[in-house]
């Protein structure tokens, strides 16, 4: 997109009048725009705010310095030249400039009057201005034609600048009626949307209470209220875990090469009742045995453990080998003390090791206290 950059161009004034037009034809056949201070009087304090809004407003300071100093602006102490030039710098403007030829300055002298193109009364700041300016970025010219080329050739420079803004052509920039109307449209749907949303986080509350109602699915003080049985019944009545009945039942399984087999799992023992776990994508083949042990006091803990020790060793001529199968322990107890806590463990990890059972074999142990109960309760009302 071709940006028009807006350069404002300093200088005397009337010593300086057809270099400063040259500046301006300079602008203009480089396709920019050109501002300058004989747009307007100095000496006043309004018309100084005036000139600081321009410069402020430009992407570019052009200063043209031939052999005057200039009025002084009161305030600052320096000539009106010299403020702009340092008001340009403060406000971090780029800044460039052409400096008239000691040569050239003294054919101009052979052609005006000698205080009308060389500073007399202040020449000491001239001199420190001329020196500060040409520490900075600026070039000597001998005669409008220098004027030229360095303006059309420094504003190229500028133009290719991603920093500087510049003024774009109307015809350049998008509709902003069709922005306006494209946001009001996006503002009406997502208005739309959040109705949409609000409606389901209300039918959500009310699917909740629902589930809630109907499953009986309470914490806080109300959950100490139902036995530990009955709330973990419902906690597998709504994961679809099925209870087996039947001992020596033949399941189909699936190992890790995707081959199905069969296995046979025998009764456990009275401590556990057993659930089965039907594999995601197959409802015939079976991905976890579940054994649940009830434990009325944290004194019986170790001989749960115990017990589960047993069922592993009978298991392991049924399902040592069966790598696609897992078996997980849950021990519902109403509090676990540290004790209990630190057997459990290191329990099966020791039991593993004793019976030699390969890693493969997916052996879990759970222990559910009313805490652990309450947390599964209130995931699974979130996941509903």
């Amino acid at each position: 997109m071709k940006k028009k950059l807006q350069v404002f161009i300093s200088s005397t004034y009337t010593d300086l009048i057809e270099e400063r037009q040259a500046a301006v034809q300079a602008v203009l056949s480089a396709g920019h725009i050109p501002a300058g201070m004989e747009l307007f009087k100095s000496g006043d304090e309004s018309q100084k705010e005036t000139i600081k809004k321009w410069i402020d407003e430009s992407d570019v300071y052009l200063l043209i310095l031939g052999g005057r100093y200039g009025t002084i602006e009161p305030v600052s102490g320096n000539s009106y030249t010299h403020w702009e030039y340092e008001y340009a710098g403060e406000i971090g403007k780029p800044r460039f400039s052409v400096v008239i030829n000691e040569e050239a300055l003294k054919e101009k002298v052979k052609v005006w009057e000698y205080p009308d193109v060389y500073e007399v009364d202040n020449r000491n700041k001239y001199e420190e201005f001329r020196s500060q300016v040409l520490n900075k970025t600026s070039e000597f010219f001998d005669d409008v034609k220098d004027i030229k080329i360095t303006v059309i050739r420094k504003l190229l420079e500028y133009a290719n600048m991603d920093d500087l803004k510049g003024w774009v052509s109307r015809s350049k920039v998008p509709d902003n009626e069709s922005l306006i109307i494209s946001f009001e449209s996006l503002l009406k749907e997502n208005n739309q949307l959040k109705n949409v949303n609000e409606k389901l986080q209300n039918e959500l509350s009310e699917l909740r209470k629902k589930i809630t109602s109907e499953v009986n699915f309470v914490g806080g003080e109300q959950a100490g209220n139902l036995r530990l049985r009955d709330r973990t019944d419902r906690i597998f009545k709504v994961l679809n875990l099925e209870e087996l009945y039947d001992e020596n039942e033949g399941f189909k399984i699936m190992n890790d090469s995707n081959e199905v087999g069969q296995i046979y799992l025998p009764d456990p023992s009275e401590y556990f009742e057993v659930y089965k776990k039907y594999h995601d994508k197959y409802d015939d083949i079976v991905s976890e045995f579940i054994m649940v042990g009830m434990v009325e006091g944290n004194e019986k803990v170790e001989e749960y453990l115990s017990e589960i020790r047993v069922i592993i060793s009978e298991q392991q001529n049924y399902i040592k080998d069966v790598v696609g199968v897992n078996v997980k322990f849950i021990i519902v107890v109403n509090d676990l003390d540290d004790k209990a806590k630190k057997i459990t463990q290191v329990f099966l990890e020791k039991v593993m090791v004793l019976l030699e059972l390969k890693k493969g074999n997916n052996y879990s142990i759970e222990i559910w206290d009313d805490k652990k109960i309450e947390e599964i309760e209130y995931e699974l009302i979130l996941k509903i």
